[in-house]
């Protein structure tokens, strides 16, 4: 093993990944899965006169990295979906797009594929803007109804991947670096609050 490999404690299987390849971990160094760099999460809430209260919430994160993968079981260990693509590492993906596609367009070449874009890669940066309305009718005593009002994503921008949804990793598909699914671009609901 390198010198090196237990020093990087920022990445890679130091901070809990699995090994893909036992005769070379170091291709396992890399972001962690859920590596969103920036997050930032901003609310607030107004009481306004009549018992109503407005309230918002501003989310943003950027993108999550993602790791190219061959498509076939390339190391011999019998499992053909972890396999890297040669001359990635892991989480290259939305960390160093222009190294990872040259090495997957020279994977794809090998294979008779043409070359993909750069530019086909997607991001599942999230920035959503959500705005929550009550009013509260007194019934008498402690007793109110509360009508209440949300509507969530209020820009409608489109924000790629969910939960459970990830890129196409896949370096033979042509959609590979794709998110295949979006979040709603926008939601409401109503609802009505008993409080006695």
């Amino acid at each position: 093993m390198d010198s090196n490999y237990g020093s990087n404690d920022a990445v890679g299987i130091s901070q809990g990944g699995q090994i893909t390849d036992y005769y070379n971990p170091q291709f396992d160094l890399g972001p962690q899965n859920a590596d969103r760099r920036h997050a930032i999460v901003v609310s607030d809430g107004f009481q306004l006169p009549a018992d109503v209260i407005i309230g918002t919430i501003f989310n943003f994160r950027t993108t999550d990295p993602f790791t190219a993968r061959a498509g076939v079981d390339l190391n011999g260990d019998g499992v053909a979906t972890t396999d890297y693509v040669p001359g990635t590492t892991k989480n290259m993906g939305n960390r160093d797009n222009t190294a990872m596609m040259t090495a997957v367009n020279a994977y794809r070449a090998t294979l008779g594929l043409p070359a993909l874009p750069e530019s086909q890669i997607d991001t599942n940066t999230l920035y959503r803007f959500d705005l929550r309305v009550s009013k509260g009718f007194s019934l008498g005593g402690d007793r109110k109804i509360e009508v209440i009002g949300q509507l969530f994503n209020v820009t409608g921008r489109t924000n790629l991947g969910g939960v459970g949804s990830v890129w196409q990793t896949n370096a033979r598909r042509r959609q590979f670096g794709e998110i295949l699914t979006a979040q709603a671009r926008q939601q409401g609901e109503v609802a009505i609050r008993f409080v006695w």
